[in-house]
């Protein structure tokens, strides 16, 4: 099985010991491709990945090759941006990103800090009620959000019925 993949006008593709790289007008991401029943292979900005039989996991494999390929293109072209929500109903929070983390004070009244870490390669900003995460790596744009939302997480024994205070994300 056979797949070709090319390369949106203004990226330049290479391929060198198991790892693509892709470079763009907004910057170069790297990522490591290695499956032993998988080769890629980069001829000018066309990328091909072959595998060694046509099995349904190695199928899924090659799909989940191609959506890599995808977003690195995606990333360094356009980038990603998610906006995330601050919610108070009982407090005022108080949210401020502080070089590669962000920290949350008076989640419901509570007096010690909420801290979240900021992947490196994310710029965060705080825009009134919005927190907005822009980055050309969508994995790490998308352990940004998840680590925001992990910190200002509610134990089990509030009722989140009537307890909405949080950062949640909202596109």
């Amino acid at each position: 099985m056979q797949t070709t993949i090319t390369a949106p006008e203004g990226v330049a593709v290479r391929a060198e010991n198991g790892s693509v790289h892709a470079k763009g007008p907004k910057g170069e991401l790297s990522r490591a491709f290695v499956h032993p029943l998988l080769t890629l292979s980069v001829k000018e900005n066309t990328l091909t990945i072959t595998s060694k039989d046509d099995r349904k996991e190695t199928r899924a494999l090659v799909g989940t090759w191609r959506a890599h390929l995808n977003n690195m293109f995606t990333g360094v072209t356009q980038g990603f941006e998610r906006k995330m929500r601050i919610v108070h109903v009982h407090f005022p929070m108080s949210v401020k990103v502080e070089g590669s983390k962000l920290t949350v004070q008076n989640l419901l009244g509570q007096k010690n800090l909420k801290i979240a870490p900021i992947e490196d390669g994310v710029d965060a900003k705080i825009d009134g009620e919005n927190i907005v995460l822009n980055g050309i790596d969508v994995e790490k744009v998308g352990q940004t959000v998840s680590n925001i939302e992990v910190a200002t997480r509610l134990s089990n024994r509030r009722d989140r019925r009537r307890f909405y205070d949080g950062i949640y994300a909202v596109e």
